[in-house]
């Protein structure tokens, strides 16, 4: 990717403001009485004091030879982020907005982000800035790893793990719409333009499906993938998939007590009622569910909604299988 020339100047006026405030340093005498001004480091303990990131004693004394302990080793690196990395990110995130190369938190990983989960949320595996976090402790909100709960749309099941929070992808049933009210009529106002929405996941561009950007004028400069729409048939694979999915190994379903079984659900619209496996499994089955549920729905072949029965999951004769609640 080639950078616009504005990055250059960016870095260029920081780099330069660094530098100078270095040199003034050196010319200012230092608000420490017990630095020595010959010492290797009084110029960046000055520097540093100057901008907020160092401070001292209630007594005034710097202490340039005690101890660094971890909580004051954490409290600077907040400092030196608050004050130094935080006003870049934010220059960062406006040029990508005015260049249209997306934003942290759309959902899209952009080069520069380690994750990106659509969200500003902290403890979810992804953070604010898009880096990964670590949850070996377990997940917001008190989650243990492995612990599984509703979404925030009451729609969908999650799990807690080590790598993040994995929700099921399933669309909410669409309620019935509210009788329309008439209201008197009102003269149209001319509105600003609405600008252009963003798709809620990356056109595939050499998928053969004709998706939302591929092929607009003007070229969609990120999207852009005409021969996806040639009108050429499109070879399906919702079948194949499903298939694949719900043809369980004996590994997958095998356990020693019900406490080892889980069923996998979908909300609807589903590809199947569920099926139980052993909960190791869980969170790579329930993921390729929604990889299979999505490619059916890019082909349209989406069945109606139909009514499961309640089903648990038990172990028998050593594999997980599905049974009738209260049975």
């Amino acid at each position: 990717m080639r950078f616009p020339r504005i990055l250059p100047v960016v870095f260029t006026v920081f780099f330069v403001g660094m530098l100078t405030g270095s040199a003034l340093a050196k010319t200012l005498r230092s608000p420490f009485p017990d630095v020595p001004t010959e010492s290797a480091a009084a110029d960046s303990i000055h520097r540093f004091s100057l901008l907020g990131l160092l401070t001292g004693y209630e007594s005034g004394l710097f202490g340039p030879n005690d101890a660094l302990t971890r909580a004051q080793a954490t409290l600077l690196l907040a400092r030196f982020e608050n004050r130094m990395i935080d006003p870049l990110r934010k220059q960062i995130e406006e040029m990508r907005q005015v260049l249209d190369l997306g934003w942290c938190g759309d959902g899209l990983r952009q080069t520069g982000e380690e994750c990106d989960d659509g969200n500003k949320m902290e403890e979810d595996g992804c953070s604010a800035e898009c880096l990964r976090e670590n949850l070996s402790s377990g997940c917001a909100g008190g989650r243990e790893l492995g612990e599984t709960f509703p979404s925030g749309d009451r729609c969908n099941t999650c799990i807690c793990m080590e790598g993040g929070i994995a929700c099921t992808k399933m669309a909410c049933p669409v309620s019935e719409p509210e009788p329309e009210v008439k209201a008197d009529p009102v003269l149209p106002v001319e509105s600003e333009p609405q600008p252009q929405p963003q798709p809620q996941t990356a056109p595939l561009c050499g998928n053969g499906i004709c998706e939302i950007y591929e092929n607009v004028l003007p070229p969609h400069r990120r999207f852009h993938c005409p021969m996806d729409c040639t009108g050429e048939p499109l070879q399906r694979q919702c079948n194949a998939v499903k298939t694949d999915v719900l043809s369980l190994s004996n590994e997958e379903t095998a356990c020693g007590s019900n406490k080892d079984c889980v069923a996998v659900r979908q909300s609807c619209p589903h590809i199947t009622c569920g099926i139980a496996v052993n909960k190791s499994n869980y969170p790579s089955i329930s993921l390729a569910m929604d990889d299979a549920l999505d490619t059916c729905r890019r082909e349209g072949m989406i069945t109606e909604c139909v009514l499961c029965e309640h089903t648990v999951a038990v172990c028998k004769v050593g594999h997980c299988v599905l049974q009738k609640a209260g049975q």
